[in-house]
């Protein structure tokens, strides 16, 4: 399994701007609304937000990957972004985010939805990729830097 068939240009967000994690949320939401990727954002905000509650998928070094099931997708979305600034998105004594990995996957697609958790949780430790994000000034930038890492590793 490869995040590269999974990566798509519309669904990278380069200068994320919000305040916190709600407002990274309904940002996000929005853009796989915008992109057509999801029929409704507010669905996706929901269920990404009741699983935030439920327990944090912030990671530490500035990675946060949201995620949920829904049920108005059809097929497993990833959506990549890079925040402008650093974002409270955890509670309370979590480190502060910058890139987010949203993963969003329709009932019954667990099993790959656990694989792309995992490799996604494999990936970000490879020396240099999250600074690389944290430089990327683009979407193509964001894109090449995974591609590249994501392509060295089996």
């Amino acid at each position: 399994m490869r995040l590269a068939d999974y990566l798509r240009s519309e669904l990278v967000v380069a200068g994320l701007d919000a305040a916190d994690m709600e407002g990274t949320i309904q940002v996000l939401a929005r853009h796989l609304a915008d992109q057509g990727a999801v029929q409704d954002g507010a669905e996706v905000s929901r269920a990404l937000l009741d699983r935030e509650r439920l327990h944090t998928t912030v990671l530490g070094r500035g990675l946060a990957i949201p995620n949920a099931s829904v049920t108005s997708v059809d097929t497993t979305l990833l959506l990549v972004a890079v925040a402008l600034h650093e974002i409270q998105y955890g509670p309370p004594g979590s480190d502060p985010c910058k890139v987010f990995f949203l993963l969003l996957s329709p009932p019954g697609h667990e099993a790959e939805h656990i694989k792309l958790l995992a490799r996604l949780s494999r990936l970000v430790r490879h020396p240099g990729l999250v600074e690389a994000l944290f430089a990327a000034d683009s979407a193509e930038r964001i894109l090449d830097s995974i591609r590249e890492v994501d392509s060295q590793h089996v």
